[in-house]
């Protein structure tokens, strides 16, 4: 009877251990399927809260500048032309996605699919980053325009498309900033 209870007990524990596990594992997924459907629903409230607090503080977007974006980028060039066909977990060191969050940020790599079966090529990628002294997972906004507009309409039309639009930086995965240079 008692090595029974120590059995199960121990069950137990191991079953809870890998829940956790799994929870956390599963944390940036979610952050980011919240962040596509606030994208899609065109959520900027959801957006911007989603983003970084040091790239809210140092105002590299605001909630007109994310208006703005989906309104005249994402929507028309990406949201109502293609359609998300697969997301695959990705690293930033290898090709295969990590077993153990120990990186402060996940790559996913964004399939999409037009009517006539073409995908974007090469896929869209979204970086979910957790800050350091953070809990919780973030999805930095003008990192995602920046990678989705060179994706979209080419590395220097994407710069200048971005300065345009009114972003003078880019907030990194990894909480680094680069400037944008004004198009020539």
């Amino acid at each position: 009877m008692r090595l029974k209870r120590v059995m199960l007990g121990g069950i137990g524990v191991g079953l809870l251990v890998v829940l956790v596990w799994w929870w956390q594992w599963q944390a940036p997924y979610r952050t980011l399927k919240t962040f596509l459907v606030a994208l899609e629903r065109s959520d900027v409230n959801t957006l911007y809260n989603l983003a970084p607090p040091k790239e809210r503080k140092l105002e590299i977007i605001t909630p007109d500048l994310i208006q703005y974006t989906v309104q005249h980028l994402l929507r028309p060039l990406l949201l109502d032309r293609y359609q998300l066909v697969g997301i695959r977990r990705s690293s930033t060191r290898s090709g295969r996605p990590e077993i153990w969050i120990r990186d402060t940020a996940v790559l996913f790599v964004l399939h999409h699919r037009d009517r006539e079966g073409n995908e974007i090529s090469p896929p869209l990628v979204a970086f979910v980053s957790r800050p350091l002294g953070e809990k919780k997972w973030y999805v930095p906004f003008s990192y995602f325009v920046y990678t989705t507009a060179h994706s979209l309409i080419g590395f220097n039309e994407g710069d200048a498309w971005m300065y345009k639009a009114g972003y003078r930086f880019v907030y990194l995965h990894n909480g680094g900033i680069i400037p944008l240079k004004p198009p020539r």
